[in-house]
């Protein structure tokens, strides 16, 4: 799959569900909930971390 049919794909994905989409940087595509961004988000990570 080219990086055009993955951003094709992102942009119909989106407009499908109310998820995130997501590419990393090795192109592979995930649909991304808010559970998974509030347990992984980078910033929020980095707030847990700091607080223990």
């Amino acid at each position: 799959m080219s990086g055009v049919d993955l951003r094709r794909a992102q942009l119909q994905g989106a407009n499908l569900n109310t998820n995130l989409n997501y590419v990393n940087l090795t192109g592979a595509f995930y649909n991304v909930d808010t559970i998974w961004l509030a347990d992984f988000d980078p910033i929020q990570a980095g707030a847990k971390t700091e607080a223990r």
